[in-house]
Formats: structure tokens, C-alpha cells, sequence
């Protein structure tokens, strides 16, 4: 569970970014909102600062850690964790400032949007701050080692050819990567803008043209941010750039690896849906004509079943495993206990798994789920 919280916590670059907004932007005054907390540094980076309230929200039982992080600080006082999901959340009055470090590999990847969107129009106040204000968005073309490997790797020699078929998944996926300067074939480009105090589009489509500086063989396009905290205070993840935090780039294959040489011009468009984890994009080398059409949606490995799931007009049923967690819900009624709960599936419910041990694990696991 920390695993992902440690790779943010030891990015001692990302962390002084940070620190230098805050110091530079937050009043004394001020009650901050900390969106997706995590274990609760920029909440406590602002208490540092001086502020005179924080508001955490994190989905994930990693708030116990945030909320544990405040007392150990001596700010259990000035602070409230909530657990959840903060479009579920309600608060009683608003705040002046939103921190949230949701940034994703292509900048609005990992739910920023949304989380802000929500959070500006319900908790904050008319002349509140946002941190990060805004993000700029490049692409640019590339060609590395990890990039084949990611994008054409199911065709792979060493894969058996009964596999080579998966490469349509691989290609039609985003993936993360670490670039290097030489891995980039030319200049990137500014494709969008986004400002989080302002931005109400949900939909977002860019188009440009690359133009290639060192011959090789391209991958795919890789996209990355330059982010605006505030108070000029910027953050990046360009692999161009010799004070980025440690953050991946965005890589969008290719169907396959295209030869280019220097001076061919790369029409690309990309497409997205952020909160949806939707992302298509199209390329085409001008000098040869070559063209592929490339979309997230395509890579998702979906069954009969998703697609009917997905129409209006499907009457949904509840799954087998839905049914069983309606049955151990319902002896939640505020008297009985966990081992109540357990001892009654067990005795009215025999045949509900296959073995009385599945049967407790899931007990546990649905009690621990939905239940406080």
C-alpha cells in the first residue's frame, strides 16, 4: 500500500517544488483542502507553513497514516482526514486553498480534472487559490529500446508466435516510461493548455506537427507537463530538463516502427477524455503517406459481456459474487457483531463459497469494505 506513496514521498525535488509554492502562496489564515492526501505530506507541508487548518481526503486506507502523520507533528488540532471519495464528500464551510498533486505522466492522466473541477465549484471560496494553477502539455516523437519493448513486445522472438497476436493490446495502450534526451527524434511542441481555476471542458483535442531531427527508427509520441503551482513556481517531468521530479513521461505507440529521417514531418493528433482514462491518437509521416490510428479503448481487453453491460437499453442483473455481498449486508443491522455476522452466513448461508474459510475471508472483506 506505501509502495506508491514512498516513490512521491522520496522525490526530494518534487517536495522543495512544493514547499517553495506553499511558502510563496499560502496565507496564515488560510484553510487548506488536501485532495487524494496520501500520507499526508502537502497537508503537512502547509502546516509547516503556518496554516491555520487542513482538510484531508484520501480514498484509501493509507489516511490512517495521514491521520497519524498530523498527531505525531502536534497538529491534530488543525487538521480533519476523511475517508473517500471527495465528489461523495460534503463540507460545512469553505476553504481558501486546494492543494493536489494528482498529476499524471501526461499531466491529467490520474484524475486531476475531475477531482478539481468538483472540489472548485462546492468547496472553495469565490477568491480561493488552486495549487497547481494550470499545466502546459507537449508531445514529442520517439524512438528507445524501452519503447519497442513496451509497444512491440508481444511480437517479441523470444515470445512463442501463439502470443504475437496481444501486440494489438500493447499498441493501443498508454504506458509509462523514463526518457532519456537522446530518446527524443525531435523538437517537442506545445500541444494544450490547461488552467485549474478556470478549465470546464471535460473533452480535449490537440493536433500538430513534429518534425524529425535524428534519423532512427520512431516508436510512438511521448507526451509530458510543465506545471504551474503558483507564484511562478513550476514543475516538470521533461526528460529535457535537468530539474524535472522523478516522474514518468507518456508513451503512445505506433502500430509498428517507422524509419524516419531528418526533416519528415509527423502529423499527429491526440484526443482525450481524461477522467475516463480515454486517449486516442493518430499519426501520419507526410513524406510516405503512412498513417495509424491509435485509441486506449482498442487496448482494453474487453469481453461480450462488457460491451452489452455498456448499452442503455441492457437490464443489468446482479453478478453471483454482488448477490453474496447483498447477503452479508443485510445482517448489518447495528447489533450484531463481526463474529455475529460471520457465525449467521455461515450457519444460514453453508453453501454461499465453496469452503467455510472462503466463506469467512469474504465476510471480513465485505465488512471491511462497507461497513464502519
Amino acid at each position: 500500500m506505501l509502495s506508491e506513496h514512498w516513490d512521491y514521498v522520496s522525490d526530494a525535488r518534487r517536495t522543495n517544488i512544493f514547499e517553495t509554492a506553499i511558502i510563496k502562496t499560502l496565507r496564515r489564515s488560510d484553510h487548506v483542502l488536501d485532495l487524494g492526501c496520501g500520507v499526508g505530506i502537502l497537508g503537512a507541508l502547509c502546516l509547516r507553513a503556518g496554516a491555520a487548518k487542513v482538510t484531508a481526503m484520501e480514498r484509501t486506507a493509507v489516511e490512517k497514516v495521514a491521520a497519524e502523520t498530523f498527531l505525531r507533528s502536534g497538529h491534530a488540532g488543525k487538521t480533519r482526514v476523511l475517508r473517500g471519495l471527495s465528489n461523495r464528500m460534503a463540507m460545512n464551510e469553505p476553504v481558501d486553498m486546494i492543494i493536489c498533486d494528482h498529476v499524471g505522466y501526461f499531466g491529467l492522466d490520474y484524475g486531476i480534472l475531475s477531482l478539481l473541477q468538483d472540489a472548485r465549484a462546492r468547496f472553495l471560496r469565490t477568491d480561493g487559490r488552486i495549487m497547481p494553477e494550470a499545466l502546459n502539455l507537449f508531445l514529442a516523437p520517439i524512438g528507445s529500446d524501452a519503447c519497442a519493448l513496451a509497444a512491440f513486445g508481444w511480437s517479441g522472438p523470444e515470445i512463442i508466435p501463439e502470443l504475437h497476436w496481444i501486440t494489438r493490446y500493447s499498441v493501443n495502450s498508454k504506458h509509462a516510461v523514463n526518457l532519456d534526451p537522446q530518446d527524443i527524434l525531435g523538437a517537442p511542441i506545445q500541444i494544450g493548455s490547461v488552467d485549474f481555476r478556470t478549465e470546464t471542458r471535460s473533452f480535449f483535442s490537440w493536433k500538430t506537427e513534429l518534425t524529425i531531427k535524428d534519423a532512427g527508427e520512431m516508436h510512438g509520441l511521448a507526451g509530458w507537463f510543465d506545471c504551474t503551482l503558483g507564484e511562478g513556481v513550476k514543475m516538470t517531468n521533461s526528460p529535457l530538463d535537468p530539474g524535472r521530479i522523478d516522474r514518468s513521461q507518456a508513451f503512445f505507440p505506433l502500430s509498428k516502427p517507422l524509419k524516419v529521417s531528418p526533416g519528415d514531418v509527423i502529423r499527429a493528433t491526440i484526443a482525450t477524455r481524461p477522467d475516463d482514462g480515454l486517449f486516442a491518437w493518430t499519426v501520419e509521416h507526410v513524406p510516405s503517406g503512412w498513417r495509424c490510428r491509435q485509441s486506449t479503448w482498442e487496448g482494453q481487453v474487453l469481453g461480450a459481456s462488457n460491451m452489452r453491460n455498456a448499452r442503455p437499453e441492457h437490464v443489468p442483473s446482479l453478478t453471483a459474487d454482488a448477490r453474496n455481498r447483498n447477503i452479508v449486508l443485510s445482517y448489518c443491522d447495528g447489533q450484531r457483531t463481526v463474529a455475529d455476522i460471520e457465525a449467521a452466513v455461515l450457519s444460514e448461508h453453508p453453501d454461499l463459497l465453496p469452503t467455510p474459510d472462503a466463506i469467512s475471508h469474504f465476510v471480513a472483506a465485505c465488512l471491511g469494505a462497507s461497513t464502519q
